[in-house]
């Protein structure tokens, strides 16, 4: 799982869901399909060598790249997550 940092907030993408996100929605969520498949296996490769309690978040840089980070998960994440993530 990777959460997209957007203008429409968080966005969680799952492995599953690579595949059959459009041209409109990447357009939407203004990244290429590279940047992204770049980003989720970035993320794949930072969770592997933490705990289990991080979330890999990609988010812009002023620089107009994508970055991944890792933020350690809250007890609060489920009460938070219908208000933070957007499943596509």
């Amino acid at each position: 799982m990777l959460a997209l940092a957007t203008d429409y907030g968080d966005v969680e993408i799952r492995e599953d869901d690579l595949s059959s996100i459009t041209e409109a929605e990447l357009k939407k969520l203004r990244i290429t399909r590279n940047e992204l498949n770049r980003a989720f296996a970035e993320g794949v490769r930072l969770v592997k060598s933490r705990s289990d309690r991080v979330r890999p978040v990609a988010h812009k840089t002023f620089d107009g790249t994508w970055r991944v980070d890792c933020f350690l998960l809250s007890n609060q994440r489920s009460a938070n997550a219908a208000l933070l993530l957007l499943i596509l």
